[in-house]
């Protein structure tokens, strides 16, 4: 680890003596390396620096959940906002893991973020993925106290697709879907047969 001033001036020095595409070769090889060394932090910013912008998406949202987990939530915001608007606004997981990030410090615009995923994953097709949308934008309706008319709306239609398929793939959040249903249902319908 260097002083951040330090690291400056070594970086101004490589841009003196090596052209461009070497140090951008460079700093694709020493992203790879760290990725396979398990310092995706490091790999990230590399990426980030570089304008390696697919690469960074690709880690970015392998490594979400575990960010998430480890309650590095202003970590995953920063480098998801790193990413060009026009390039994170087409990739869904990438509006995903920000809506979730968001959720529980800036609800509206993780409620914003979360609901742009669930658009795209609708227009593909992606089952399961509406799936974690809605049982997000469902727990996150509790914390912050939102109107009936939205939950109805995402109730709904969680409840459609868990009919039309109720298997959950290996790996899928099924105990959590089934919580925040179980929750819903409970305040919002309490005569509904899933709750009898």
């Amino acid at each position: 680890q260097f002083h951040a001033l330090f690291l400056d001036f070594l970086r101004a020095k490589l841009a003196e003596i090596r052209p461009v595409p070497q140090i951008e070769a460079l700093r694709r090889r020493s992203a790879a390396v760290l990725e396979r060394a398990g310092d995706t932090h490091a790999a990230v910013e590399l990426h980030l620096a570089g304008q390696n912008w697919d690469d960074a998406i690709r880690v970015i949202q392998t490594n979400a959940a575990l960010l998430l987990k480890n309650e590095q939530r202003q970590t995953l915001t920063r480098w998801i906002f790193a990413i060009p608007e026009n390039r994170r606004a087409g990739e869904p997981w990438l509006c995903y893991w920000l809506g979730r990030a968001l959720l529980q410090t800036a609800l509206d615009d993780g409620i914003q973020s979360m609901e742009r995923a669930l658009d795209q994953f609708r227009k593909i097709g992606d089952q399961a993925a509406q799936r974690n949308c809605l049982t997000a934008l469902l727990r996150a309706a509790f914390l912050g106290f939102r109107g009936l008319d939205s939950m109805d709306r995402w109730l709904d239609e969680l409840l459609v697709l868990i009919e039309k398929n109720s298997a959950f793939r290996p790996g899928d959040d099924e105990l959590e879907t089934w919580s925040v249903l179980a929750t819903t249902l409970f305040h919002v319908r309490p005569w509904h047969p899933l709750t009898i």
